[in-house]
């Protein structure tokens, strides 16, 4: 007997106890016999609760148009924000699941080409924030910061990354089959700035649309954010508090609902360069000669889910090719 769940996870605890009754109903003298009618209640009970459908228990927030961008300076002055109702009620996670901890509060803007975000994050000791790099990409794993993925096909399994500290060290990856890649070389062409106060830390994000690849007729996203506190190794989640999933569960992320009327641009990115190249003859009179050329990469969406890409003289500079040898003697190379 097999009765398929919806839901994975707990639902398969509906899944399994419907294998173990039958496993019961086998075992009898009657092969034949029906479930009684109190497990027959019970599983169908099971699977009102489990096997509803996930949509039904994801957060939820809500993006507000603006018609006026915000300055974009690390401090949420600006009365747009005023406007967006703020993202509370962050799940501690780590060290323990459940407990309260320092107040965050999240708004998110948007506009024609950009979508704003905006954090506020409050702190009782904000003199023992921990910031120990500036660099763009850097390793945070020590530091106050804010981490948050957006799942702009709504696919459950894709999604951009990005990250911030109170320093204003801005990374960003792009995250494929929830978690099982993270590319971190890819960068984006986003803003972000930070300021600590008396009350903690803030920081202002504004990312174009013009960066994001993302379906125009979809008007919701997968979202989720995740707050670090260094002096406490704590970790803040918004969207799920089960500590076996993760930021990159893009699975398990909320709705990001409201989006609408964005414009993603004509998808065209070209990367001109001049490559050169010096060498000199030690052997012919000192000669030596100074050569180059010029290049351009190019790449075009087609479609959001289609990227075209052309390149002319490409720079294989940093290519890593191994230089083969070979030796028709008797004599080992090396």
């Amino acid at each position: 007997m097999s009765v398929p769940c919806k839901k994975a996870g707990k639902g398969l605890a509906c899944h399994e106890l419907l294998q173990t009754m039958a496993r019961r109903s086998d075992r009898s003298h009657s092969p034949a016999m029906p479930l009684a009618p109190i497990q027959l209640l019970a599983c169908a009970a099971l699977l009102f609760v489990f096997a509803a459908p996930a949509d039904a228990q994801r957060r939820s927030a809500k993006a507000t148009s603006t018609p006026k961008p915000p300055v974009i300076d690390g401090v949420l002055t600006d009365g747009v924000w005023s406007s967006a109702e703020p993202l509370s009620d962050f799940y501690q996670i780590v060290p323990v699941v459940g407990e309260p901890s320092e107040r965050t509060e999240v708004r998110v803007l948007f506009d024609r080409t950009h979508i704003y975000f905006g954090f506020r994050f409050f702190d009782s000791s904000p003199a023992e924030l921990i910031s120990t790099s500036r660099e763009r990409d850097a390793s945070l794993e020590v530091d106050d910061r804010i981490e948050f993925v957006i799942d702009t096909f709504r696919d459950r399994r894709n999604a951009y990354f990005f990250q911030i500290n109170p320093a204003g060290s801005k990374g960003d990856a792009l995250v494929t089959d929830n978690g099982s890649d993270f590319n971190k070389p890819w960068d984006g062409i986003w803003e972000g700035k930070t300021s600590v106060d008396a009350e903690g830390w803030s920081a202002e994000i504004a990312i174009p649309f013009k960066t994001l690849s993302f379906d125009e007729g979809l008007d919701t996203w997968g979202f989720n954010a995740m707050r670090y506190i260094g002096r406490r190794n704590e970790k803040n989640r918004w969207a799920t508090s089960d500590r076996d999933t993760h930021i990159f569960t893009i699975a398990q992320a909320g709705d990001l609902t409201g989006l609408e009327g964005m414009q993603q641009g004509t998808g065209l990115d070209v990367i001109p360069f001049y490559t050169s190249n010096w060498s000199r003859d030690r052997t012919g009179g000192e000669d030596s000669d100074l050569v180059g050329e010029p290049g351009v990469d190019a790449f075009y969406k087609i479609t959001p889910n289609l990227t075209l890409s052309m390149t002319v003289n490409t720079d294989f500079a940093e290519t890593e090719v191994d230089e083969r040898q070979i030796n028709l003697t008797r004599f080992p190379l090396f």
